[in-house]
């Protein structure tokens, strides 16, 4: 195209000659670099337009003569350089095949001092983003330190953040705030130490104590973690869904959560899990998918649940001398999107004013579809079974229920 492929207002290098030719010291002044702009593009046909820079180095690969014999191995020459500050730095990516569009723009980075004593070189840095078309765009910022050891190749970051300001998450822009005490690599033996990781979104804030582990192959790190409490209503209402009305509007408001968890190639496994809702407490395992096409499989033991907190309000009106009826209300937003597979058993749940007791649920939904059988519990000396299916991928959602009631003590009943 005709557009400017690379550009900068200004740039700056020194270096120490003295030190170079007689000292085999290389000492860089401050390396700044103003007003960068890389704008970088694949056209409709394929072609991007750095190629000809790729060709040219390997044209000029195969024109060079063949290499003479090594002069022998050289002095090993000391580094230092007082810093690199990068200001006002922007690049663009366009792939016009996918139709995606990737910009940075407000970019600066600073770097410390750098040399070979093995002190902590300071980073900190911040740019602002908008990718297209899926629509996310905000502004980032970094600080952290950096120390290596050349002989050992061991790297240690120190104290290092990350927040963010995204938009296109939620309905409001969304604070992301990511932090540790410090992470070590073992650049040779190919591990990281990582350590304890706060980690807040949405209003969520999470803390994860990592264990060490190989990055060789496959990352598949392991952690303790744990949720603060935090309200399901809230988290609903920035992601835009409405929450559902309850006969308590104290229901659905504290969460708290605590669990081993290891990372696996497409999900998230969480063992030893406790989760408290509301008043009911929850424990078992758990496997959550990075995809959101992915499939949750749940498998938890409770303490006493209350249904009728969760149940929608009664409404008022009706004819007089007429008993009070309205539709049944499926929260088909919240239902039609889930995917999930789970077992639950509960020693107790109270439900129209009825207390069920060593209640056992199996729950399957997919494509629009909850399934909720088999579902059994004890009630007043006799048992309870029931199949109850919701269809919500249809215009008009549906409710279907099958339910049986055998050797009830009707003295208890009354």
């Amino acid at each position: 195209g005709d557009g400017v492929f690379a550009e900068f207002e200004s740039a700056r290098l020194s270096v120490r000659a003295l030190p170079l030719l007689f000292g085999r010291e290389l000492t860089i002044g401050t390396v700044a670099l103003d007003g960068f702009r890389l704008d970088l593009r694949v056209d409709a046909q394929g072609r991007r337009n750095w190629s000809d820079l790729l060709a040219g180095d390997a044209a000029d690969e195969r024109a060079r003569p063949p290499a003479g014999p090594p002069a022998g191995p050289p002095g090993r020459a000391s580094l230092e350089v007082s810093g690199v500050d990068i200001s006002n730095a922007s690049i663009t990516y366009v792939h016009a095949p996918k139709g995606d569009r990737y910009a940075f723009a407000d970019a600066n980075l600073k770097i410390g001092r750098i040399n070979e004593s093995g002190e902590a070189i300071p980073v900190e840095g911040g740019l602002a983003f908008d990718v297209q078309p899926v629509g996310y765009s905000g502004t980032v910022e970094l600080a952290t330190s950096v120390s290596f050891d050349t002989a050992t190749g061991a790297v240690a970051f120190g104290k290092s953040s990350l927040e963010a300001t995204v938009a296109g998450i939620a309905v409001e822009p969304t604070r992301l705030a990511f932090s540790t005490q410090g992470i070590d690599v073992d650049t040779v033996e190919k591990t990281a130490a990582v350590g304890a990781v706060e980690l807040s979104v949405l209003g969520v804030d999470m803390r994860a104590d990592v264990q060490p582990f190989s990055y060789a192959d496959a990352i598949q790190p392991q952690a303790a973690i744990r949720v603060d409490a935090f309200s399901p209503r809230n988290v609903m209402r920035m992601l835009g869904v409405e929450p559902p009305a309850t006969a308590d509007p104290a229901a659905l408001t504290r969460v708290i959560l605590d669990a081993k968890a290891s990372m696996g190639d497409d999900l998230v496994r969480l063992t030893d899990l406790n989760i408290k809702l509301d008043d009911t407490s929850f424990s078992g395992s758990m496997t959550v998918p990075f995809d959101s096409a992915g499939r949750f499989f749940a498998k938890l033991d409770g303490d006493a649940l209350n249904l009728d907190r969760y149940i929608q309000p009664a409404v008022e009106g009706g004819a007089a001398g007429e008993p009070e009826a309205a539709p049944i209300a499926i929260p088909s937003d919240l239902l039609r999107p889930l995917n999930v597979r789970g077992e639950l058993t509960l020693d107790g749940v109270q439900m129209s004013g009825l207390q069920l007791e060593d209640v056992t649920v199996t729950v399957n939904a997919k494509d629009g579809k909850l399934r909720i059988n088999p579902m059994t519990a004890s009630l007043f000396g006799g048992s309870y079974s029931g199949d109850i299916t919701i269809v919500t991928s249809t215009s008009v959602p549906s409710l279907s229920v099958n339910e049986t009631v055998q050797g009830i003590d009707l003295a208890k009943l009354a």
